[in-house]
């Protein structure tokens, strides 16, 4: 892998477990469990993409090994620095633009609406 490419992964890493701590320890639970959706997505589609013909002899940018050749522990680091990439993206961009132009509902939904009498 790229040294570049490994330092930028560790750092959105660290940045995302960071903000995976934060909302645990205020027990803001349903922002933890958005936190780490991401990589759980990433893994189980990169485990998925391993195993598929069609697709396992693509090698991923930054990596000199085919996506088939990974063992389970590059998959979940490649996993995770996908997600946690991602993740910090989205939290520059609403950084700078945070208008509601791009809202999304939370996961497992908003509050209750009260009742209509």
């Amino acid at each position: 892998m790229d040294q570049t490419v490994i330092v930028v992964a560790l750092a959105a890493m660290a940045s995302q477990i960071t903000t995976l701590v934060r909302y645990a320890s205020a027990r803001e639970y349903r922002q933890a469990v958005t936190t780490m959706l991401p990589w759980l997505a990433a893994f189980v589609a990169l485990l998925a993409g391993a195993q598929a013909d069609a697709i396992a002899d693509w090698v991923l940018p930054g990596l000199e090994t085919r996506l088939g050749d990974l063992d389970v522990a590059s998959l979940a680091f490649v996993a995770v620095s996908v997600g946690a990439t991602g993740g910090f993206g989205y939290k520059a961009l609403t950084a700078i633009d945070n208008s509601d132009s791009a809202a999304e509902p939370p996961l497992g939904g908003g509050p209750e609406d009260p009742p209509r009498v």
